[in-house]
């Protein structure tokens, strides 16, 4: 793949995924720490609202291919890889979302990439 398309496509993947990780930060935040929500709960309403939103700004930033049930996949997964270790960070190990929820989304950040590569998501 050209360096440059490959620098070009991370950046604008990183741009989403900086305003979604703050949108995600703060509504963690919101349900769990303010809401009182357990950490599986306010998690899992976040990726839901974060899963339809990330789908249509890629959209719009012309990252993706319109390929709805390969998106469909990979999020699903890592929406679930976010909620269990929400879950663990919150409910188990009882850290704070406001700390637990950069941890988690940043260490799954890179991995999605590579996956979007892999898979063909991100537009030739």
């Amino acid at each position: 793949m050209d360096k440059k398309k490959l620098a070009r496509d991370f950046s604008k993947f990183f741009v989403v995924g900086i305003v979604w990780t703050i949108i995600n930060i703060f509504l963690m935040w919101a349900t769990i720490d303010v809401g009182g929500m357990p950490g599986w709960l306010g998690s899992g309403i976040v990726v839901v609202i974060s899963f339809f939103g990330r789908y249509y700004h890629y959209l719009y930033v012309n990252l993706i291919e319109r390929e709805f049930g390969k998106y469909a996949i990979t999020n699903i997964l890592f929406g679930l890889l976010t909620v269990a270790g929400m879950s663990v960070a919150v409910d188990a190990l009882h850290y704070p979302a406001k700390f637990s929820a950069p941890v988690v989304v940043g260490c799954l950040y890179v991995v999605k990439f590579a996956v979007f590569e892999k898979t063909g998501l991100i537009k030739k």
